[in-house]
């Protein structure tokens, strides 16, 4: 999870992404970044942000020419019992052939740029959605450290009510 990072789209501010670096409770900060830091579901949130950020940069490379070449070498022996078609009779050649291949295809309807744009788009969502997966991890690991708490305190003086009770 990172903050600041624009090409996914994070635009929440670090108070609110990483709320739980501000509790004053050490334990309940230690307990909600191990939960995020361990958490499966996150770490895929996080591999698709990155892949969504490559098809955007895929995307992106449309608007630029594309470039191919290609180099083939090959050597060939003629028979010896049939005439050379070389002028100097080698009977040993050598062929090598090189190829350069430029296309462009340019965005005239704007198709290029929606689909750019769409993957940009796309990317950003991931990475909202990847946010809302750490929000909801962090907010349901401190409702369940209160719960917690609360429950050992009422444990706690039920036990006491009891010892109390028995002398």
């Amino acid at each position: 999870l990172r903050n600041g990072d624009e090409a996914a789209g994070v635009t929440a501010k670090q108070e609110t992404l990483f709320w739980w670096q501000n509790v004053p409770d050490g334990k309940l900060r230690q307990l909600v970044e191990a939960v995020i830091a361990q958490n499966a579901d996150l770490e895929s949130a996080e591999a698709s942000v990155r892949v969504a950020q490559a098809n955007a940069a895929v995307a992106r490379s449309f608007f630029f020419p594309l470039i191919t070449g290609g180099f083939d070498a090959s050597r060939q022996k003629i028979s010896q019992e049939t005439s050379s078609a070389l002028s100097n009779n080698a009977t040993i050649y050598s062929l090598h052939t090189a190829a350069l291949n430029i296309s462009y295809s340019p965005d005239l309807f704007g198709g290029t740029r929606r689909a750019y744009e769409s993957a940009q788009s796309l990317a950003r969502a991931q990475g909202f959605q990847r946010d809302a997966l750490a929000l909801t991890l962090a907010s349901n690991t401190a409702v369940a450290a209160v719960q917690d708490a609360s429950l050992q305190q009422q444990i706690a003086v039920t036990r006491n009510m009891v010892q109390i009770q028995s002398q």
